[in-house]
């Protein structure tokens, strides 16, 4: 009996202790879920539920799923407390610009709107003050085949580096393009989480460009995705190759002005702006 009272309590503690959880996350959102809910049966015209995906952003993301558990959609939902500190964050950083949860959602939105016609970002479903949707795009994140070393990786990596120029030739910078933020879909390459905001008004248009670039090769070689030597030469002279010259003149600069970390990565191919291509593969290989 005392072993059947103990295992009953330990199970409504449990069941307590995550709906207390449940309800603490669901608090700090800006909308509520009652209204959430009907919002997105309105926009997608069906029965939803909601699952809370990982994420360290300023926003909760969950995965909009159907009463089969087929995925619909991913939604952001604005938080109180994640907003503060992102906003305690970025109003420190150089060159960042802050903007309010419904301010960055239809932004979002519109780039979104301009990119997914040409299968580089999913498709934009809804923008309201309060939370963001677009529509689920099945397929592995350029991250996860890195992270696994799966013989993919390695071309899926700079299909992404093509279609974060192509996005540059639409004149939108990503703003946090990293591999965690791209997909292999149909179709291609699709980046997602256009949120970040660089200061247009302080920082050029190559500066941005020179950003994006230097955050994807950051992001790639700080987070260990990759270890192979030859995989480092042939991303720089993907560099040399691909970027105009007035964006590879912006990476020392841009370098320094965004505050990343001088690595001996970035710095060789900072440096490689001026020594040019050739002395620079030679430097790295040597």
């Amino acid at each position: 009996m005392l072993k059947t009272n103990a295992g009953f309590f330990s199970r409504g503690v449990s069941k307590l202790t995550g709906q207390y959880n449940l309800l603490r996350s669901l608090g700090t959102l800006t909308v509520s879920l009652h209204s959430l809910k009907l919002d997105l049966e309105e926009h997608l015209g069906a029965e939803v539920k909601l699952a809370r995906l990982p994420g360290s952003g300023a926003c909760l993301v969950y995965a909009v799923l159907g009463l089969e558990e087929e995925p619909l959609a991913v939604l952001k939902v604005a938080s109180r407390w994640r907003e503060r500190r992102a906003y305690r964050v970025n109003i420190l950083k150089r060159n960042f610009r802050y903007l309010e949860p419904a301010q960055r959602f239809a932004r979002e939105h519109e780039i979104l709107e301009t990119l997914a016609p040409h299968d580089l970002s999913p498709k934009p479903l809804a923008a309201t003050e309060h939370y963001f949707l677009q529509a689920y795009v099945e397929g592995p994140l350029v991250a996860e085949l890195l992270r696994r070393q799966d013989p993919r990786g390695k071309y899926w990596w700079f299909e992404a580096l093509k279609a974060l120029r192509a996005i540059h030739a639409w004149g939108i910078a990503h703003g946090d393009a990293r591999p965690t933020n791209a997909i292999v879909a149909e179709g291609g390459v699709k980046f997602f989480d256009f949120e970040h905001c660089l200061d247009t008004e302080t920082v050029s248009w190559e500066q941005q460009q020179a950003f994006d670039v230097l955050r994807y090769f950051a992001n790639t070689f700080h987070e260990g995705f990759v270890t192979d030597a030859n995989f480092v030469d042939d991303a720089v002279e993907f560099v040399y190759q691909e970027l105009p010259e007035v964006v590879r003149q912006e990476l020392p600069t841009s370098m320094k002005s965004f505050g990343f970390e001088p690595t001996p990565f970035l710095c060789r191919l900072c440096d490689g702006a001026s020594t040019g291509q050739a002395d620079l593969l030679s430097d790295l290989r040597g």
